[in-house]
């Protein structure tokens, strides 16, 4: 498949959702409980993770150079595993550009990971502290705004001034969350 942007995901949601939106209520709220959680890393589980770390430089020609290869404990990492029951509730539901619902979930994370690692190297080549105020969060409750507006449960001006104020990214409120997943998140 071809790399999907943040952009890429929204037009799918659009395209995919937008004209069913009057009998898709029910899996777009459940669908924003799932981003909400991924934004918070609810489904993420620590994994003991050892084995071969490689260093590898790239050539001109795109040709791998290993540099070196050693094996170290890496310790825990989190891994994301989202719900058997929530992949087969999406089963066949939704079209995910070609590939499974279960591996459009794990193409977001990665894009929300690869959002963190940019702000806080970021942060860091500043000498600043980086806690999270940019990054994952705010770009997959920016999915959540996309699938408040098809639910009718945002305006598009509201999107549009988040949008616009929001560094690109338009994430929900708390209070917009309950309002769009009808409880299914809540304070």
């Amino acid at each position: 498949m071809s790399d999907l942007s943040f952009w890429d995901i929204w037009r799918l949601l659009f395209e995919q959702l937008e004209p069913r939106k009057e009998t898709m209520k029910e899996e777009m709220r459940v669908l924003a409980s799932v981003f909400y959680r991924m934004a918070f890393m609810v489904d993420h589980h620590p994994v003991d993770f050892s084995g071969i770390a490689k260093q590898i430089v790239y050539t001109s020609l795109d040709e791998e150079t290993e540099i070196s290869s050693d094996i170290e404990n890496l310790g825990s990492l989190f891994m994301y595993q989202p719900s058997e029951s929530v992949i087969d509730y999406f089963y066949g539901k939704i079209d995910c550009g070609g590939i499974s619902f279960e591996a459009f979930l794990h193409y977001n994370n990665l894009l929300a990971w690869n959002e963190d690692c940019k702000y806080c190297y970021r942060a860091l080549l500043k000498d600043k502290p980086w806690m999270g105020a940019v990054g994952r969060i705010n770009n997959l409750l920016t999915h959540i705004s996309v699938l408040g507006y098809l639910l009718g449960e945002l305006k598009p001006f509201d999107i549009f001034y988040k949008f616009s104020s929001g560094a690109g990214v338009a994430p929900v409120t708390s209070t917009e969350i309950q309002k769009i997943t009808a409880g299914l998140v809540y304070s």
